[in-house]
């Protein structure tokens, strides 16, 4: 694999604090962590930069620490979930690419999922 150095760096994660969606930091607050390591099984490109969730990855969080990447490089970052593949760019907003892999791994929505736990 011949990734850039410099591609190689985006993935590294610098302890940063993150504010709850939901409740906008009025309850959890918590450290942001690495999510994604590159993928060096795969050639990444000048457009798309390939990577790897950890193991104990959650999609939201994945696809957040991608939308940091794809943001500090411009380029698309993409990875396997589940045998799914998920990718997100520049622009994406990472919880509705989260959200459309839930419905399509799950079959209804993070919402319809909790209520029935």
């Amino acid at each position: 694999m011949n990734m850039k150095r410099e591609h190689a760096e985006l993935f590294e994660v610098s302890p940063k604090t993150t504010v709850c969606a939901r409740c906008r930091g009025t309850g959890h607050v918590r450290e942001r962590s690495q999510e994604l390591e590159p993928d060096l099984t795969r050639q990444s490109t000048d457009q798309i930069l390939y990577a790897r969730p950890l193991v104990s990855s959650y999609i939201f969080d994945a696809t957040r620490h991608a939308s940091d990447i794809a943001r500090r490089s411009g380029l698309e970052v993409r990875f396997e979930f589940m045998d799914r593949t998920v990718s997100v760019g520049p622009t994406s907003d990472p919880d509705l690419v989260a959200r459309d892999w839930w419905i399509s791994e799950y079959g209804k929505t993070p919402e319809e999922s909790r209520a029935e736990r």
